[in-house]
């Protein structure tokens, strides 16, 4: 069974921090002084790019946060605050492939955010209240409702689009797949400081795959137009089973 994820206080608030991975070599102190001071690295560690110094202060303030999602889905999603901020949800690198990245993309060109336990970032968001859009993320319900009107999360839609889960055998499935995920976050003070964060992130020379909505990267291009044919055929190929 996997150990509880642990409380960590600082002088700013609690902080949560995630199980200690196996590749993390050190002691869980480490890991989670680690896990406040939320170092990014980048995957291509020969060109390292300098984010926004906004990004750099709430980093070295120890304001941004880690956790695996199965852990706050345990915890009824407490472990996360209520206000407005930033997001990003970090993947298994084996993902690349798994989810047909690695095949539209050129992968050693690709800049992806990388966790302390070695996960890569592949989305990122925005939200006015951060516990409950993680919570959409990760829990909607899947009913022909949320399908056919176009209210279910469009980060839940892409992973059951890009895995062909069964959209109808119920939300084992999905939910298992969030479980293995982990989730970073930065609170801000505003709606206006949050909107600025994420301007500063698209800008900021990292991919994200699994972003559509803005996303111009040019190396993504070909990748983005698969994954909208994807989703698209899901849905469509979904929504005759319920007219069947």
């Amino acid at each position: 069974m996997r150990e509880p994820v642990p409380i960590v206080q600082s002088s700013l608030q609690s902080r949560l921090c995630i199980p200690l991975p196996p590749l993390f070599r050190g002691s869980r102190d480490e890991y989670c002084r680690v896990n406040m001071a939320a170092n990014d690295r980048t995957v291509d560690s020969e060109n390292q790019h300098t984010p926004s110094s906004d990004i750099n202060r709430r980093q070295s303030d120890g304001l941004n946060n880690f956790a695996q999602i199965s852990d706050l889905r345990r915890a009824k999603w407490i472990g996360i605050p209520k206000s407005p901020g930033v997001y990003r949800w970090y993947f298994p690198p084996s993902e690349l492939r798994s989810l047909k990245v690695s095949e539209f993309t050129n992968e050693s060109g690709l800049r992806l955010r990388q966790a302390p336990n070695n996960f890569i970032c592949l989305y990122h968001g925005m939200a006015n209240n951060l516990r409950e859009r993680v919570q959409w993320h990760a829990e909607q319900k899947l009913t022909r409702s949320v399908l056919s009107s176009g209210f279910l999360s469009t980060f839940r839609f892409t992973l059951l689009a890009l895995n062909d889960f069964d959209f109808f055998s119920g939300d084992n499935e999905i939910n298992l797949y969030f479980d293995d995920l982990l989730l970073e976050w930065t609170e801000a003070t505003s709606r206006e400081e949050a909107l600025q964060l994420e301007r500063i992130e698209f800008t900021s020379g990292y991919h994200f795959p699994l972003n559509i909505q803005g996303n111009r990267s040019t190396e993504l291009a070909a990748f983005l137009k698969h994954l909208k044919g994807t989703r698209k055929s899901f849905k469509n190929r979904n929504l005759m089973n319920t007219n069947g």
